[in-house]
């Protein structure tokens, strides 16, 4: 066991491992019976979308139910790592929008171009949940101090 992280932590990891396990069996099954009558992205922008969206799933719940820092860890850290990251991603990807560049549909199904965007987003997401986190964490302090 890693003593970095209490029980309780791992315990909830564990179970939210599980539930993220059983909703990305669920993906799959949605995206076979999807792709059996409508091919909707390219195989490399398929697989990233079903893997990008159970990582939002896991690490959103992980960072609300405090399992996904080790203890003790200050998350204004690692927020501005994560932000640094979607900055930089975004700014790319606005240069890119607005240069015509972009091609999101090609041929009635999603291109590798979107490839980028969705990477982008899934941080996005795990930078919200993270302030989220960060605010909630907060407003704790302050009604324990008060």
């Amino acid at each position: 066991m890693n003593p970095k992280f209490d029980e309780l932590q791992m315990l909830n990891r564990q179970k939210i491992a599980f539930q993220t396990l059983i909703f990305t069996l669920a993906l799959i099954f949605v995206d076979g019976f999807i792709k059996t009558f409508y091919i909707w992205a390219t195989p490399m922008v398929e697989a990233l979308v079903l893997l990008s969206i159970p990582t939002v799933f896991f690490t959103t719940r992980a960072i609300m139910k405090n399992a996904y820092f080790v203890m003790g860890t200050k998350i204004k850290k690692e927020i501005w790592g994560f932000g640094a990251i979607c900055a930089f991603g975004i700014i790319i990807l606005a240069q890119s929008i607005f240069s015509g560049t972009l091609n999101i549909i090609e041929n009635g199904m999603l291109s590798d171009e979107v490839s980028f965007p969705i990477l982008i987003l899934t941080y996005i997401f795990i930078v919200l949940a993270m302030v989220v986190k960060a605010v909630q964490e907060r407003k704790e302090v302050k009604n324990v101090d008060e």
